[in-house]
């Protein structure tokens, strides 16, 4: 009994008329052998024709090619925007269980399958005809001898046919042909099991800097895939490569940065590879000087802070020791006036300290490690107890937070923010209450931090992330407008959003994620398994089922 093969479920990026194309073929069936299922597209021009088409044939739609990720048993999504930021974007980020065809794929692909349908189409109709034929003639030659000039008549029809179709099919190949010279990539195809290079287009010919005598016959490693050779991954084990940064061996020895795919196709009943590369040199060079302007950046950064932190020091002793020394001999005014000086100084510390964060963010390599968020939510709050003392703040913690793959001191970084802000903003509440909790979503883990405090004008909402914006509600002397500039940074840097919902006078709940790839979900544990209560000077503590709160003592 033969199994029954699942279909391979594939998504569309790009709704533009290639799509439409690939769906019609879908549709018909006309790629049957390779058993495809069209389960969503994806297009920012909700106006584009495959995007309506779609649509019209009830298949998922969004505007946001990541939704795709969360389609039910995706297997391939093929990129037809033709802009390589997109692909490059997908290959990171789509799960790895998802293969990619990229743009130049998807063509070659088109092409090679239009040939081979027409082809195999053209073959069994002429056989079939010609069957017929001959066994017309066969039954009626003792008949009927008139019938053999009718017979010699289709007979020369057929091979009018056969020679339209022969015609068709060259110049299909030269369509063919003509795409592969004016694709602006360097493509070699290449015998899968000579690892002979049997083709090779323009680009790639100015590339490797040889002509195409001098290429064509050469092993593929000759060029790429140098430190591969004899083993093939594609031949070898089958996998395809996506956007892999490898290097280019020029003709004259000189070597040259790609980024390189590869993908196995049949072309007349013989398996080769399709190997399509770029030229990123360019981009490298880029890379270089972003990494030298980052690296000038952190020094600078390092040197004014030294600059700037010592005469603020200065300035906070020898105000404290007027204050010390002479405060019999100071008027009431004076002390007011060193008493400023002090705060405006401690005020600057703040300041330079969080400028030194807010440009080291992302500028310095982290370590990431898993790490039980409910640890760091625990150290968190630890740290902030005076001054949640301070405001009898009551804190509820979900007891099941995930294990996360993250740099913990800058995620504490994040939890200590949003807590203080919090705090801060938390007004004249009669029942002031802090939650934090998460929601699993997915491929992302999503936190939020929940208060009942004053809350944030809707107007206000879209800014309050950019550096140097404060809330005017409250008189915050120590607020630099910097904090969740830096908590917007580090959530950035780990791939992750950051936003608030909130209306004023009715608290703020702010939301943060967390990629969850590079991770394994693993609960922490909560401190205490069973409900009860335990006095903790000068904290108690308490777990009810789905969270743990502390509470501020007296």
């Amino acid at each position: 009994m033969m199994t029954k093969v699942r279909p391979i479920n594939v998504a569309i990026a790009g709704g533009g008329p290639g799509c439409k194309a690939i769906m019609d073929m879908i549709f018909a069936k006309k790629l049957s052998q390779l058993r495809m299922k069209l389960i969503g597209v994806a297009c920012t021009n909700p106006k584009a024709v495959g995007y309506r088409y779609a649509q019209k044939k009830g298949i998922y739609t969004t505007k946001d090619y990541r939704d795709l990720y969360k389609l039910n048993d995706l297997n391939m999504i093929i990129e037809l925007t033709g802009r390589e930021e997109v692909a490059n974007h997908i290959s990171r980020t789509k799960p790895d269980h998802v293969r990619l065809v990229d743009h130049v794929a998807a063509r070659l692909f088109w092409d090679v399958f239009q040939i081979e349908e027409e082809s195999i189409s053209a073959s069994k109709r002429a056989e079939e005809r010609l069957r017929k034929a001959h066994g017309e003639l066969e039954r009626r030659v003792d008949e009927r001898t008139s019938e053999l000039s009718k017979s010699n008549a289709l007979l020369k029809l057929e091979i009018t046919e056969r020679k339209l179709l022969e015609k068709a099919l060259k110049e299909s190949e030269e369509r063919l042909r003509n795409i592969l010279d004016s694709v602006q990539a360097g493509i070699l195809t290449i015998d899968a099991k000579s690892h002979k290079i049997v083709d090779v287009n323009p680009i790639a010919m100015e590339m490797i800097g040889a002509p195409k005598e001098k290429i064509l016959g050469e092993v593929c490693h000759r060029f790429v895939c140098r430190d591969q050779d004899g083993r093939c991954p594609i031949t070898a084990l089958g996998h395809n490569i996506d956007n892999s940064e490898t290097v280019l061996l020029r003709a004259d020895g000189k070597t040259i940065p790609i980024l390189k795919t590869a993908v196995a196709i049949t072309l007349d009943g013989r398996k080769h590879l399709i190997e399509s590369f770029l030229d990123i040199t360019e981009r490298k060079r880029v890379e270089e000087e972003v990494r030298k302007k980052n690296e000038e950046l952190e020094n600078f950064v390092h040197v004014v802070s030294h600059e700037l932190k010592t005469p603020i020091i200065s300035i906070q002793g020898f105000s404290s020791r007027l204050l010390k020394k002479y405060q019999e001999r100071l008027d009431e005014k004076a002390r007011t006036y060193l008493e400023q000086i002090q705060g405006s100084a401690r005020r600057m510390e703040l300041f330079v300290s969080d400028l030194l964060s807010l440009a080291r963010i992302g500028q310095v390599v982290s370590s990431f490690n898993d790490v039980a968020s409910f640890e760091i939510v625990k150290d968190v709050v630890s740290r902030l107890q005076p001054r949640q003392k301070e405001k009898e703040i009551k804190l509820d913690i979900v007891d099941i937070l995930p294990t996360v793959w993250c740099d913990r001191e800058r995620v504490s970084q994040v939890f200590e923010n949003l807590l203080v802000n919090a705090i801060k903003f938390m007004g004249d509440s009669e029942n002031p209450k802090i939650e934090i909790g998460y929601e699993n979503r997915g491929d992302f883990h999503q936190f939020y931090v929940k208060d009942n405090g004053i809350g944030i004008d809707p107007k206000c909402q879209q800014r309050i992330f950019d550096m140097f914006q404060q809330v005017k509600e409250i008189d915050d002397e120590e607020g630099t407008g910097i904090g969740l500039a830096i908590v917007d940074r580090i959530v950035k840097s780990h791939g992750g959003e950051v936003w608030v919902d909130s209306e004023k006078g009715k608290g703020a709940t702010f939301y943060f994620t967390l990629l969850e790839n590079n991770g394994v979900f693993i609960p922490s544990q909560p401190i205490m398994l069973r409900i009860q209560r335990v006095k903790v000077p000068p904290w108690e503590f308490s777990v009810r089922p789905g969270s743990y709160s502390r509470l501020a003592g007296g």
